[in-house]
């Protein structure tokens, strides 16, 4: 059958298709109610020709299977995935359960995904079409979502049809689907109905109804011979709209006890192979879940069991849900804290900072034991920092010292990343800093016993001066640079690392500590450092007067942002007063002016509350420290600035 009425949006459709046969890229998103005509759009948009298109549909009980429709969307082009640089290549094959590494980082999957649409559209405009997306897994929605904010001119396309808003989607074009208009409405009714059609009870049909298709299709031909051609009523009030459900309900009542055990069980598993629910471990699992109406240790353990294998894939997304059921189903008080803690923990690595702290908001923190008390202030600091809520980088050290003291006593190395931590966000807060010191910090950190040459040569610095933390900084920055020093480390330290060197005025190493920092976040795809980073980088070459390098590190920071949904407020605290001064931006002098009056504001309202990192900056020629301060006095530090 034909399409009924629909032209606007075939029209606008048809002139994406042909924008992509042109090698232009693209997004669409089909947003409208269940039965609306989504799928008969993405039909059109399918069948344009030029085009190769490549289908995936989102099914409701695969939603908490991390990268499931993506995998199912790139089946086809797998073959060409040998072809990808190495970091890209294992972290979709990580995701897909291909083969074993450290959990898959969505920027790379995301990179990798892209890479390969290129190449497909290399040969030939590639369009993707993405059904029920709002059933689609959330690691699958994010990276190709990603993809369609990335892509310009390599002729990729992608439509999602989705029945609500989804986060996921934010920020890509919508076009919203309604009913059809009164005559389209009527023509399509016409059509479905085999025998005489009262002109009167077509118009109430389709008046009820809003003009949705799928709900003219299904009356048209469930309604009697006698109530469509009006000698008998109809019934009252018509399975339709949002009674659409029930309407299908009453239908499945009929059927034979047999057969609805059949469909229940087809439900379930919409592969049709219904072995493949024994098969599958963490479908199993989550239907033992679903099956339970009360606590359940085992089946809260076995999705704990699954969690944990969605995060070494890298689904974060998936672990979340998981962890939150494992929570829900958890007869004792402990594990369903640690639980929730882990959950909280799992939103913010998949970027959803808000659901974690809305998870760290259902318990009380304050009673949790120690190490789940650790885990949920660091979290709960950094979701704040992400969502750049109000005080929340003045308040974070504070936060940071007391998830060590937490840590301390079971935990010593999970208390000198707190530390750590405490230090890097001291650093970014400066005079906004409240309820810590440095002095605390680096006391904490020398009683705490944990050898670090980075938070050592800290503690030198802050509580023995300059002169005597000479030595320990050398000795730190050389560990953090040589190769032999993990990864893992350099992500964790690098920002006090920075302010280290800088301290010596050693200008080579800081930029050495920058380029290593950078590259290892480059490669794991940690996106948060990666953004401080190039940010930091960005300020040193400001510094140092080379001016083109830094606007192309800051664009390309900006670029991560927008990558990332860094909210529009985070961007406008991070842009760089310097460089749009000696680049002569018309409101530069506007600008330099409000953040001179923000510090001058900030400074006097803190003044006196406490002691601590006084604001700090650099130039060629300062005069040298103050007395009893750690910073140099005068000129400008690389740290990210980032704001109250």
């Amino acid at each position: 059958m034909s399409i009924v009425g629909r032209a606007r949006e075939r029209a606008s459709l048809d002139r994406f298709t042909g924008a992509l046969r042109n090698g232009l890229s693209g997004v669409v998103v089909l947003r409208g109610d269940a039965g609306i005509g989504k799928t008969v759009l993405l039909d059109h948009v399918a069948g344009a020709n030029g085009l190769r298109a490549v289908r995936v549909a989102g099914v409701r009980e695969e939603a908490a299977f991390a990268f499931g429709a993506l995998h199912r969307l790139l089946v086809p082009f797998l073959a060409r995935a040998d072809r990808l640089v190495t970091a890209q290549r294992q972290a979709l094959r990580v995701a897909f359960g291909l083969e074993e590494g450290p959990p898959a980082d969505r920027f790379l999957v995301g990179m990798a995904t892209l890479t390969l649409l290129t190449e497909v559209a290399s040969e030939q405009p590639v369009l993707c079409c993405v059904d029920d997306a709002q059933w689609v897994d959330g690691e699958s929605l994010g990276v190709l979502a990603f993809v369609g904010r990335r892509a310009y001119a390599e002729g990729i396309g992608l439509v999602f049809a989705t029945r609500t808003e989804l986060e996921g989607l934010s920020g890509l074009p919508v076009t919203e689907v309604t009913g059809l208009g009164e005559d389209d409405a009527l023509e399509l009714l016409c059509r479905v109905v085999d025998g005489d059609l009262d002109t009167q009870v077509a118009t109430r049909i389709v008046t009820a109804t809003g003009g949705n298709p799928l709900a003219l299709t299904d009356l048209g031909r469930e309604l009697t011979t006698g109530q469509l051609s009006g000698t008998l009523s109809l019934p009252d009030p018509l399975p339709v709209g949002g009674r659409l459900e029930e309407h299908y309900l009453r239908r499945v009542r009929e059927l034979p006890p047999g057969t609805q055990t059949w469909l229940l069980l087809a439900a379930a598993e919409p592969s049709g192979d219904l072995g493949y629910i024994a098969a599958d471990v963490d479908k199993r699992a989550w239907h033992l879940a679903s099956a339970c109406l009360g606590l359940n240790e085992a089946v809260a353990a076995e999705l704990e069991r699954s969690a944990d294998r969605a995060a070494a894939r890298g689904g974060f997304a998936a672990r979340v849900t998981y962890l939150v059921r494992a929570a829900e189903l958890s007869p004792g008080d402990g594990d369903r804290d640690r639980r929730r803690v882990g959950a909280a923990e799992a939103a913010l690595a998949a970027g959803a900072p808000r659901q974690a702290k809305t998870l760290l908001d259902t318990f009380d923190i304050a009673g949790l034991d120690d190490v789940s008390r650790g885990r949920a202030l660091t979290t709960l600091a950094m979701a704040s920092l992400s969502l750049t809520e109000p005080g929340a980088y003045g308040a974070a050290p504070a936060m940071s010292v007391t998830a060590a003291r937490a840590f301390a006593a079971v935990a010593p190395d999970l208390s000198d990343g707190a530390l750590t931590r405490a230090a890097a966000w001291a650093i970014t807060a400066e005079h906004m800093m409240r309820d810590t010191t440095l002095t605390e910090i680096a006391e904490f950190s020398r009683a705490l016993g944990y050898h670090d040459p980075v938070m050592d040569a800290f503690a030198v610095l802050i509580l023995d001066g300059y002169e005597a933390a000479v030595t320990p900084i050398r000795e730190a920055v050389a560990h953090f640079l040589n190769p032999a020093t993990p990864d893992e480390y350099a992500l964790a330290k690098y920002m006090p690392s920075i302010t280290l060197a800088m301290l010596l005025w050693d200008d080579e190493e800081e930029t050495a500590i920058m380029r290593r920092a950078t590259d290892v976040a480059r490669r794991t795809g940690s996106l948060f450092h990666l953004d401080a980073m190039l940010y930091a980088w960005s300020m040193q070459a400001a510094i140092l007067g080379d001016l083109d390098h830094s606007g192309a590190l800051l664009r390309e920071c900006h670029q991560i942002r927008t990558a990332m949904g860094t909210a529009e407020a985070q961007s406008e605290i991070t842009r760089m007063p310097e460089l749009q001064a000696w680049r002569d931006v018309p409101y530069a002098t506007e600008f330099l002016r409000g953040t001179r009056e923000f510090c001058t504001t900030s400074t006097t309202s803190t003044a006196g509350r406490r002691a601590g990192p006084r604001p700090r900056t650099r130039s060629r020629g300062s005069p040298g420290p103050a007395r009893g301060s750690p910073w140099p006095r005068s000129g400008r530090s690389s740290a990210p600035r980032t704001g109250a």
